[in-house]
């Protein structure tokens, strides 16, 4: 499920931020923001975020993924 709540939000870097990736919840700090978008979502902001739990960046996660802050 998608969070339609705040689909405009912008976050900025060092927000702890929690995230739904392959239907589990993360909960990672931003680390970057691409605030133009990607080649994919060209102006659509994603986050790349850093879950230090696991050691890993999720990169590209759009806001309508970041469930809470």
């Amino acid at each position: 499920m998608l969070n339609n709540d705040h689909p405009n939000k912008l976050y900025t870097v060092g927000d702890t931020v929690t995230f739904r990736y392959n239907n589990s919840l993360k909960k990672g700090v931003i680390f970057i923001v691409d605030k133009n978008g990607t080649f994919e979502l060209p102006g659509i902001t994603s986050y790349d975020i850093m879950v230090e739990s696991e050691n890993t960046l999720y990169k590209h996660i759009t806001c309508d993924f970041i469930v809470s802050e």
